[in-house]
């Protein structure tokens, strides 16, 4: 099949699904991180500062399993920018096949109307010298400057080569970052922001809203009007901050920016990446009057088929548990994958249910007999 039918053949997959009509096979989408790199037996701290390897694997890794799309090209992780700065808060431990990620602060609840008064500022003056901890040189500067060059070249290379080579989809063409999740991924941190909410709820209600008025809200429109042809979705939202908030705090933090977004796409007749890390069913009914055929719903801790229940009207992508990918061996991983096929095949995607990063997260025999499997059952 040519790169052109293959892509409309899965374009046609995965709008079946999103929009609850699905009637041929169901779509494949990875959520394989760093894993494809220890699949192919280099150590992290090789593959991640050579974006030629990383390429390679990238590339290696789809001509073994095949997905339809991809959460990641291996874009996601520029090392090479936070080492030529000589900071950053990941960092690769080979002992373990992980990179690991310091909890930091690096905008302090008191500084938060310096932020507001002068962004840029405060990000030079307060914020950088905490992510490097030490002076910040021109020599270093420069070769920052370099290197993030070199991975947005990478970027454009990877995405141009497998959406054209290979015709397969990235999730989404366009993305809306939550101000609660910028403070709590970048500048709070966890610990912090967990105090600010409970201590500074008020403040950190207008840092949100400041961020969302002057950082956040101004491209939406542009991206929810953008010609997704290629992605699986048009937009996407990435929630993971929900995890720390209760419903009263959710409400005030969390919802209003979240809902003006899902509003603008509910009038544009498009269709949304939900990416959800943790669990998000506690906070199901605030979902439950968009459009059918909307939003797609790609989970982590909630199970597939409740999932579908308390939210009829979403696509929900998940289902190849850790424990399918590596604890069963390939016939039960397969069976268990048809048993869930035939459940709600109509509206699924199927996807390992978490980032799967970890060497012990997933054997190869189990995936591909699963892969295998998907591609020639049809519903």
């Amino acid at each position: 099949m040519d790169t052109q039918k293959l892509l409309e053949e899965r374009t046609r997959l995965f709008q079946d699904a999103i929009h609850l009509r699905n009637e041929g096979r169901v779509p494949l989408l990875s959520n394989i991180w760093t894993w494809k790199f220890l699949d192919e037996g280099y150590k992290l701290s090789e593959a991640l500062y050579d974006w030629d390897i990383v390429s390679s694997v990238v590339e290696n890794h789809h001509r073994r399993y095949g997905f339809d799309a991809y959460n990641c090209f291996g874009v996601r992780n520029n090392m090479p920018t936070a080492k030529a700065l000589g900071g950053g808060s990941h960092v690769i431990n080979d002992e373990i096949d992980a990179i690991e990620v310091k909890d930091h602060c690096l905008l302090k609840a008191e500084e938060l109307d310096e932020y507001i008064q002068d962004p840029v500022a405060c990000m030079w003056t307060k914020v950088m010298p905490r992510v490097v901890n030490h002076p910040i040189t021109m020599e270093a500067l420069r070769n920052a400057v370099l290197e993030n060059a070199a991975y947005y070249d990478f970027v454009g290379n990877i995405y141009a080569k497998m959406m054209g080579e290979y015709a397969v989809m990235p999730t989404n063409a366009s993305e809306a970052s939550m101000p609660f999740e910028r403070y709590f991924n970048t500048l709070g941190g966890i610990k912090q922001t967990s105090i600010d909410v409970r201590r500074n709820l008020p403040k950190l209600k207008e840092f949100c809203d400041f961020l969302w008025e002057n950082e956040q809200r101004p491209n939406l429109a542009a991206g929810l009007e953008m010609d997704y042809t290629g992605f699986m979705c048009c937009g996407a939202v990435g929630m993971l901050s929900h995890v720390i908030l209760n419903r009263k705090q959710f409400e005030a933090l969390y919802w209003p920016y979240e809902k003006e977004y899902l509003d603008m796409a509910s009038t544009r007749d498009t269709t949304i990446f939900m990416f959800i890390e943790g669990s998000v069913l506690r906070f199901a009914d605030y979902f439950r009057d968009y459009p059918a055929g909307m939003m797609l719903f790609e989970i982590e801790q909630d199970d597939v088929r409740e999932m579908r229940k308390q939210l009829p009207n979403c696509a929900v992508a998940g289902g190849l548990s850790v424990d399918m990918l590596t604890n069963m061996t390939p016939q039960q991983a397969v069976k268990e994958t048809q048993a869930l096929i035939d459940d709600i095949g109509n509206a699924l995607v199927l996807s390992q249910n978490k980032m799967t990063s970890f060497r012990n997260d997933c054997r190869r025999n189990n995936l591909l007999a699963v892969n295998e499997f998907v591609k020639g059952y049809r519903l």
